[in-house]
């Protein structure tokens, strides 16, 4: 008798498991839901995700998988600049 109780109840953990789990992933999608409104425009191109945010029409984006390869503009501006000497006196 006690070995059918220990089956049950390892069943009975195994399920409610799987049903935390599953809660789990319901609450995660309910609250990129919630957070839909804030999304402007979701825009799927050429196996390209981009997510822009904005308001009255002006978007721009916040968010794009995979992230694009940086440009030579991009490049040139992350460059460090000279410090200064500071002037001692």
């Amino acid at each position: 008798m006690g070995a059918f109780l220990a089956a049950l109840g390892a069943v009975l953990l195994f399920i409610l498991r799987v049903i935390g789990i599953l809660l789990l992933v319901v609450l995660i999608l309910l609250v990129l839901l919630l957070l839909c409104p804030f999304c402007a425009d979701l825009c799927w191109e050429h196996g390209v995700l981009t997510v822009k945010a904005g308001q009255l029409g002006i978007t721009f984006p916040v968010f794009q998988y995979p992230k694009p390869e940086p440009t030579e503009e991009s490049k040139r501006k992350k460059k460090p600049k000279k410090a200064k000497a500071a002037k001692t006196g």
